[in-house]
């Protein structure tokens, strides 16, 4: 905890992370163990690592606790605050594609989100791999173009200093998401109540969290600048605590190997006092391939799907958190035992009573039932627009054959009583068959009773059911289908009685052909499992199994 301040008071007790096995490391005097330490101790063990000379630590860092100044409350060493990922607040310097927001915050702004991502309509205004933008110019703001490139026309940056770590979203709803999205304006709080002084006892170091440690450096000159927060905040000679939550702590340790480079342990000795490394990924963390590859979770409530993959993949800082060391050698990536089936190039003919217009936009949900024991997934496409046909013929839809690629999870075999079926959706506000506006609204009523219905059924999308198909079996399907190259058959669903078709390439795989396909082998033999460790239980759900990778 804290050392007593004059009068006997001790200031409240910060928590700090602290991983199992993981190095502690220590200063002049100081200690960190479960708790925020900044004041000298007589009792303070010596960490091994200060006497090895193999850490930018060792060495003439260790003062003992007379070294501090007298008159100075020993609560009151300066501390510099380092944020973490997705934790510092990201400010438009300049921006071609949305002028109207420079000098507004980016990252995080609610006004500022763009809700694209709820409508369905897929990511990109222009399709075309040379000059592809996307429908979200919030996201197209944030992603970046290359590993140190941001979008052409964009440039996004972090708020120097306290301002850049208080809250994230200062401005939006008049002011009032300051609270709720509030990263370190607490702890500054509590660091006031104790006696320190904003700007002078404490300040932080935020930075674009979406680059790469080198890639800051050259850039912005990140690290030469929090030098120099760091000789600021030493102005009477006590050393600087460097406070790092999360990612952070990386960038920390990254600082620490630069200035000894650069600067010298001589310069580390008179200016940092130590380090308190909260919550830090020092070996890296599973969780950042697992978005690499599958989408940010933390992100996934403001994007969709896509957008979160894309953007996590655009971030080149994701890798700087990969597993290392002892956690990359043990097993932290698992395939559950289970089989895919891929839907993918769907089309729909459908007949002009089918919609209320077709000026509104279509979309499919297809519905896969794993059998009378299994459950039912449901998947659905982004919109499409209607082609009309010559002569009153049907109407034709085609859904982007990038966007609308379905994959559903489902059992290690194929179930014989498995089935599958296509429920025609419309989006839209126009009605052909009728203009009175009264019957409209009572029409309307009943589209958003049945759009509810369809989310309650776990039916995701804005669009009313219009028809369905009948549920056909998918193991007949599969087996009796003509196969292309890729292994995909060609199945046709009608739709209603006379109301069209719906047409889509499907492929099965079960769990030794999908091991096949990821991972190249079929087989997964204790051999090339872990330690020869079998095969585990997911700890909620019994009856799923995971395979070590």
């Amino acid at each position: 905890m804290f050392p007593a301040r004059p009068g006997g008071v001790v200031p409240p007790v910060l928590p700090v992370g602290v991983i199992p096995g993981a190095p502690v490391l220590q200063g002049a005097g100081g200690y960190t163990s479960g708790g925020l330490h900044l004041g000298p101790s007589a009792t303070a063990p010596h960490h091994p690592s200060a006497a090895s000379g193999g850490s930018v630590f060792s060495g003439g860092l260790r003062k003992s606790g007379s070294a501090l100044a007298a008159d100075r409350p020993p609560c009151t060493l300066p501390i510099l605050l380092v944020p973490g990922f997705i934790s510092s607040r990201l400010d438009a310097v300049s921006s071609t594609i949305c002028p109207h927001w420079e000098g507004r915050p980016i990252w995080i702004s609610l006004s500022r989100l763009g809700f694209q991502s709820m409508h369905g309509k897929g990511l990109w205004e222009n399709p075309d791999p040379e000059h592809q933008t996307l429908k979200n110019k919030w996201l197209q703001h944030l992603c970046l173009r290359g590993p140190e490139e941001e979008t052409p026309g964009v440039h996004l940056q972090a708020p120097d200093g306290l301002d850049g770590v208080k809250c994230l979203d200062p401005e939006s709803l008049f002011g009032m998401t300051a609270e709720g999205s509030k990263l370190f304006g607490p702890i500054m709080k509590v660091l006031e109540e104790c006696g320190y002084e904003a700007g002078k006892d404490f300040d932080a170091a935020p930075y674009d969290w979406r680059f790469a440690p080198s890639i800051l450096q050259r850039r912005d000159g990140f690290y030469d600048r929090m030098a120099t927060k760091v000789e600021a905040l030493n102005s009477r000679g006590t050393g600087v605590v460097l406070l790092g939550h999360s990612m952070g702590n990386k960038t920390i340790s990254y600082f620490l190997e630069y200035a000894k480079r650069s600067k010298g342990q001589q310069w580390l000795d008179k200016n940092v006092y130590s380090w308190l490394a909260a919550g830090a990924p020092l070996l890296g963390a599973p969780q950042a391939l697992r978005s690499t590859v599958q989408g940010m979770a933390e992100v996934r409530p403001l994007f969709s799907l896509d957008e979160a993959t894309l953007f996590a993949r655009s971030v080149s800082a994701s890798p700087w958190l990969f597993p290392i060391g002892d956690l990359d050698a043990s097993p932290y990536c698992f395939l559950r035992r289970q089989g895919v089936l891929q839907i993918r190039n769907l089309h729909a003919g459908i007949t002009a009573g089918c919609l209320s217009s077709t000026r509104n936009s279509v979309m499919l949900t297809v519905e896969v039932c794993w059998g009378s024991n299994g459950e039912t997934d449901a998947l659905t496409t982004n919109t499409s627009m209607v082609q009309e046909g010559a002569g009153g013929a049907d109407g034709k839809v085609t859904f982007n054959e990038e966007c609308n690629v379905m994959v559903f999870g489902g059992p290690p075999e194929m179930p014989t009583d498995a089935t599958v079926r296509v429920i025609v959706k419309e989006k839209g506000i126009h009605d052909d068959e009728d203009t009175n506006p009264l019957r409209r609204l009572g029409k309307g009523l009943v589209a958003g009773a049945k759009c509810l219905g369809e989310a309650m059924h776990g039916r995701a999308g804005w669009g009313v059911p219009k028809a369905y198909t009948q549920p056909m079996s998918l193991a007949e399907s599969l087996a009796t289908g003509r196969r292309d190259g890729d292994g995909f058959c060609e199945i046709c669903l009608q739709v209603g009685s006379s109301q069209g078709s719906v047409t889509f390439q499907a492929r099965w795989l079960d769990f030794r052909g999908l091991r096949a396909e990821w991972l190249g082998s079929g087989t997964l033999s204790d051999a090339h499992r872990h330690n020869g460790e079998v095969p585990v239980r997911h700890s909620s759900r019994k009856h799923e199994i995971y395979e070590h990778l």
